[in-house]
C-alpha cells in the first residue's frame, strides 16, 4: 500500500504497483453556533471513487439494494435498520468512519461524504484487504473478534413484548 499526503494535506491511497484505490476530496469543520452542542464542529470528509466503482455496506438496510451509490443515507439507529458506518469497495478496502454521533452519508456526482452531526476532528480508517475477506480480517482486527453465544441461546426465540396477557 502507498499512502500519499499532498501539500494540501489530502491523502491518496494506492497498491504497491501504483493503481489507485482512493483519494480524499475536501473536508470541513462548521461550528455549532446554539444548542446543546453549541461549540461542537459539524464535521465531513469528501472521497473520490471511481465513477464506476461499487461500495457496500452501512449495516442492516431495507432498501433492497445493494450498491450505495446515489443514495444518501442518515445513519441513526432504528426500530427496522442498524447502522455501521463502514463501506466496502469491490478494489479490495474499506473505510470506517469513527466519529461517536449520528451522521450523514451521501454519495452523488460530487463524491461520497460521510458527515458527523457533532465531532472534533474528522476520523476515519482506511483497511485495506485486496478483496472483502481482507476487508473484513482488517475491520475484526479494528474491533476486536466477535464471541460465539453460549450454547443454550441458540434455538427457538420469542419476545412476549406483544403479549398482554396469557390467554
Amino acid at each position: 500500500l502507498v499512502v500519499t499526503v499532498s501539500k494540501d494535506g489530502q491523502v491518496s491511497f494506492a497498491t504497491a504497483n501504483g493503481k489507485s484505490l482512493l483519494k480524499e476530496g475536501p473536508y470541513s469543520f462548521t461550528m455549532r453556533q446554539e444548542g446543546l452542542d453549541k461549540g461542537a464542529y459539524i464535521v465531513s470528509q469528501n472521497f473520490k471513487l471511481d465513477a464506476d466503482e461499487p461500495i457496500y455496506g452501512l449495516g442492516i438496510l431495507q432498501d433492497g439494494q445493494l450498491s450505495l451509490r446515489g443514495k444518501s443515507r442518515y445513519l441513526r439507529q432504528d426500530n427496522t435498520e442498524d447502522f455501521v458506518p463502514i463501506i466496502q469497495s469491490i478494489k479490495g478496502y474499506g473505510i470506517l468512519w469513527d466519529n461517536p454521533s449520528t451522521a450523514n452519508f451521501r454519495d452523488d456526482e460530487n463524491g461520497t461524504v460521510f458527515e458527523s452531526e457533532v465531532g472534533e476532528q474528522v476520523d476515519y480508517y482506511f483497511i485495506y484487504g485486496g478483496n472483502a475477506d481482507g476487508v473484513i480480517a482488517g475491520i475484526r482486527k479494528l474491533t476486536g473478534s466477535v464471541p460465539m453465544l453460549p450454547m443454550w441461546s441458540y434455538g427457538f426465540m420469542q419476545s412476549r413484548e406483544r403479549y398482554k396477557s396469557s390467554s
